[in-house]
């Protein structure tokens, strides 16, 4: 009787282990990361300025939403992300499927100054099967320069003129 039980015990530690090892096996332990940067740029007040949103990973990217912010007194948003303005764009998709995505965001530069342009997660980025992926993000710098100014004074103050001849004289000369 005590032969039974021994074998009966070593049975349910074997069910036991087999049943771990199982579990563990079907554990899936995801560790993909969503890299995204924003290039820098530089422009005058007065143009526009492209920035390029560069978007990758390892895995195949089911879903992002994404936010990028900047300094609204310094760039006016003209186009290319999925919605905003003043200060906060938005890039979500949730439809392409791939594990690289680039997108050139346009400015008016309004003001002289520099400003980061940071992203930020705002909702689910995830793989193709919903797994959460890291963001990863790099920021860029838009700095933008004052324009140049000239004066209106288009009046000629002063006019020298040295004449050399041929023997070697040199020696200033007047206009009439």
């Amino acid at each position: 009787s005590g032969f039974k039980a021994k074998e009966f015990l070593r049975s349910i530690i074997a069910l036991t282990v087999f049943a771990l090892f199982a579990v563990l096996l079907n554990v899936k332990v995801y560790g993909a990361d969503f890299n995204a940067s924003v290039s820098s740029g530089e422009a005058t007040q007065g143009e526009n300025v492209t920035v390029t949103v560069t978007m990758s990973s390892s895995a195949t990217v089911g879903a992002y939403d994404l936010v990028l912010t900047y300094d609204a007194n310094i760039l006016e948003y003209v186009s290319g992300a999925d919605g905003g303005g003043g200060g906060s764009l938005r890039l979500y998709n949730d439809s392409n499927y791939t594990t690289s995505y680039t997108t050139t965001i346009t400015f008016k530069a309004k003001a002289a100054g520099s400003t980061k342009i940071s992203i930020v997660k705002q909702g689910d980025i995830c793989d193709i099967d919903l797994n959460d992926l890291t963001l990863k993000a790099t920021d860029g710098t838009v700095t933008v320069k004052a324009p140049v100014t000239a004066s209106s004074n288009a009046n000629l103050s002063s006019l020298s003129l040295m004449a050399v001849k041929g023997d070697g004289w040199s020696g200033s000369v007047t206009l009439m």
